[in-house]
């Protein structure tokens, strides 16, 4: 008797659309009789090959859509995406998008920053609004891959967790440095058995080519970044403490604000500095830093400092975003053996819910460093240019499978071997 989780993971040409062209409106209308077509006849997963260049992300959401969407019914579809050549750009999320994603061992996978073509007439101001708009739809499309590429990091991490000891082996360096970072995110440690992102980073770091290392290191700086200034802002003091000399980051900020609204007689002032401190207080902290880290004064530069700032508080604030707090919940609820100890399991699983609730705040602070180190991930593909081979899409999460076997068992090759149903 047939698996149906292996037969809804495996490529069926039988009942496939070719991606193999530009991805524009006019693509996407050629193709719709044959998707409607596809998915009226049956609720097995479509096979999407794809060999294209990219185009435009806004065609890309209607594919999907039409792919993936609910019918009448309720039913959503699943697709089976495959890179059968080259999967550059647009076409690259559209790879990582599907249900299950396979690499050809001769394709190639090529993630790079969200783009403008074609603009006329450029202003200061113009540029100025289309490079926001462009890092918020680097931002979005980075949170949504992370949604897909989370799922196979955790089981790439299942997979690789046997011989974390051996990576960190093979590079000490590498590994104490990603240990530091992770150990400077992190308050304290409570000593219960919790995911390990250093030595996962570390066994990523040793699977992936020489071309892909600085995807990691990069992750792992941003990730230290955002823990040791969200750490600092917490400790440092916004106000002068009652008894001691030493001044707060604000106090001479607060009296000048305060002056100011006098003059300007506003009816406003505690409402609109209550909204504004806690984001002053932490751009006020990164713009010291940043100056602080300049070796000489021959090359300072006030202006650079401050694009230095703006791109850490971006970074930092989208992290911050309480949004995550429902997206790591359910990813602790469902890899439980990844981020719960084993009395901790026993305690989510049962009725009392202040054991439950304890548990849960025990090991949120893990599972929230494992979702950022996710997230900034895949932040740094849409950072630059990454052209990747089909071995390291996969360990990157990008993809489920490399066709004939790659460096991580996929949890097809899995089940068929074991026999597994569900």
């Amino acid at each position: 008797m047939s698996n149906p989780q292996v037969q809804a993971q495996t490529i069926n040409w039988d009942r496939c659309i070719h991606i193999d062209d530009v991805i524009d409106d006019q693509y996407i209308d050629r193709l719709i009789p044959k998707i409607l077509e596809l998915r009226h006849s049956s609720n097995e997963p479509i096979t999407v090959a794809i060999n294209s260049p990219g185009g435009s992300l806004t065609a890309l959401d209607v594919l999907l859509g039409l792919l993936t969407g609910p019918d009448q019914d309720g039913q959503v579809g699943k697709i089976v995406t495959v890179s059968v050549r080259n999967a550059h750009s647009a076409a690259a999320n559209l790879l990582a998008f599907g249900t299950y994603a396979v690499a050809l061992p001769h394709s190639e996978v090529l993630f790079h920053d969200v783009r403008y073509s074609g603009m006329e007439d450029v202003t200061p101001a113009s540029a100025r609004m289309a490079a926001a708009r462009l890092q918020n739809a680097n931002e979005e499309f980075s949170l949504r891959l992370a949604g897909r590429v989370f799922r196979r990091l955790a089981w790439n991490y299942i997979d690789l967790k046997p011989k974390f000891s051996a990576f960190q082996t093979r590079f000490p360096a590498t590994y104490e440095t990603y240990r530091l970072a992770i150990d400077s995110c992190q308050a304290s440690q409570d000593g219960s058995e919790r995911a390990d992102i250093a030595g996962f980073a570390t066994a990523l770091f040793g699977e992936v080519s020489a071309a892909s290392e600085s995807l990691i290191h990069a992750t792992v700086e941003r990730l230290m970044r955002w823990g040791l200034t969200t750490r600092i802002a917490k400790a440092l003091p916004k106000y002068r403490i009652k008894g001691s000399r030493k001044p707060g980051l604000l106090d001479g900020t607060k009296n000048l604000f305060d002056e100011l609204m006098k003059a300007g007689d506003s009816s406003v002032g505690k409402e609109l500095w209550d909204k504004a401190e806690p984001d002053l207080h932490l751009f006020s902290l990164l713009l010291v830093e940043n100056i602080s880290k300049s070796e000489t004064t021959k090359d300072f530069s006030f202006s650079k400092t401050l694009e230095a700032v703006n791109d850490d508080f971006k970074l930092i604030e989208s992290i911050n975003d309480p949004s995550h707090r429902r997206v790591i919940t359910r990813n602790m609820l469902r890899y439980d053996h990844i981020f719960f100890s084993s009395e901790e399991q026993k305690m989510v699983n049962g009725t009392n819910e202040d054991e439950r609730k304890s548990a849960f705040e025990a090991a949120r602070p893990n599972a929230e460093l494992f979702w950022f180190f996710c997230v900034l991930l895949c932040r740094e593909l849409f950072n630059g240019e990454h052209r990747l081979s089909p071995e390291d899409a996969q360990v990157l999460g990008i993809v489920d499978e490399v066709a004939g076997g790659g460096r991580i068992q996929s949890r097809r090759e899995y089940r068929k071997q074991n026999g597994l149903q569900s």
